[in-house]
């Protein structure tokens, strides 16, 4: 499959003029003419009241992603839909075992996680336990985030940061991690949020989650990830949306598009049930139109648009994170290792303890 610019459409307008369609219009006619929406779900950052996706599926519980029954493997009422890394308290799973969560969660959402690196921090995404910290691992820099905003914490000449009229350069490292595996991450939550009776067009799908090797080119799936940013504070609700292509039409199988706050990401969920037809044939897709897009006020937010390319095995180290924070005011305190650690301990936030 390959992926390449359209052509420009046309439109009549209600003034009776035809004027080419905008990319907005060209990429809402493409998915209006190609797919159909099976799920799609906004999610509670509060929590409080857990909605659970398949609340269809009666005991005794299957999982969707080893086959496994009642009482083979266990099943709680914690499985998150989407990964609670990024902010879901509020939408679950019946249909998960226990241990497909733990694993899952271990192998693939980490690697998401640490893909964000920094970003999850410095745009204030809760996790499990709030919002991350980020530190080095030379232990030189810190940065946590209080009810009173930012504490960044740095030894003295560490070149990580820059001040220059409002803004906080941050020149950053992720922590390693395995671009497959952080794919394979949105797949998870893409399988997890669709319909029971959708499943099994995915099974080949889940035995590569699984670990089995498949006769089919899943490569070229994990070459195109979208990745799109907006900046400001927490523009963007947590949001999953699942597309099915349409009967007849020549695209992808699947689309999965998931935003919070200052993300989006949107990938062609594998499927090679159904995929196989379009071997060998010259394929188009979009991004899928979202708030982003038609909000007025996000429109004209600074935004950042990418193709990620996550189909690599391999630990990936040293990847740079770079961002500029905007402030009103900081207050700089400098000096002694002691009267610093003093300061954090003040803001609530654990002291730097740099290494060597």
């Amino acid at each position: 499959m390959i992926y390449i610019p359209r052509t420009t459409k046309w439109l009549k307008r209600e003034s009776g003029l035809i004027t080419p369609m905008t990319k907005i219009e060209e990429q809402a006619d493409f998915y209006l003419q190609n797919y159909d929406v099976i799920s799609k779900y906004v999610c509670n950052h509060t929590g409080g009241h857990k909605e659970f996706l398949d609340k269809a599926v009666t005991k005794p519980y299957r999982c969707r992603f080893c086959g496994k029954s009642e009482p083979e493997v266990k099943f709680t009422d914690d499985a998150h839909a989407i990964s609670e890394l990024i902010g879901n308290k509020s939408l679950f799973l019946k249909s998960e075992c226990e241990a497909c969560n733990k694993k899952f969660g271990r192998i693939y959402e980490d690697q998401f996680a640490k893909y964000l690196g920094p970003g999850r921090t410095v745009t204030q995404t809760k996790g499990k336990n709030g919002i991350p910290s980020y530190k080095t691992v030379d232990g030189k820099f810190r940065m946590d985030v209080t009810d009173k905003g930012f504490v960044i914490q740095e030894v003295a000449g560490n070149g990580r940061l820059d001040f220059s009229n409002g803004e906080i350069q941050l020149q950053l490292v992720k922590d390693t991690y395995i671009p497959l595996n952080a794919f394979k991450a949105l797949v998870f939550m893409a399988l997890s949020v669709i319909p029971e009776n959708e499943v099994s067009a995915f099974d080949e799908t889940i035995r590569w989650l699984n670990g089995e090797e498949i006769c089919f080119n899943m490569k070229i799936y994990s070459q195109y990830v979208m990745e799109r940013f907006i900046a400001g504070a927490k523009p963007l609700p947590l949001s999953a949306v699942v597309l099915r292509r349409k009967y007849g039409k020549e695209v992808p199988y699947s689309i999965f598009s998931l935003e919070f706050d200052n993300y989006g990401f949107q990938i062609v969920v594998p499927c090679p049930k159904e995929d196989y037809r379009l071997d060998g044939k010259t394929i188009t897709i979009h991004a899928l139109p979202s708030m982003i897009d038609i909000d007025e006020e996000l429109k004209n937010r600074k935004q950042s648009f990418a193709i990620r390319d996550w189909s690599s095995n391999k630990p990936l180290r040293g990847e740079s994170f770079e961002m500029n924070l905007h402030y009103e005011y900081r207050e700089e305190i400098t000096g002694k290792y002691s009267d610093v650690a003093d300061m954090a301990k003040q803001e609530g936030v654990k002291p730097l303890k740099p290494k060597g």
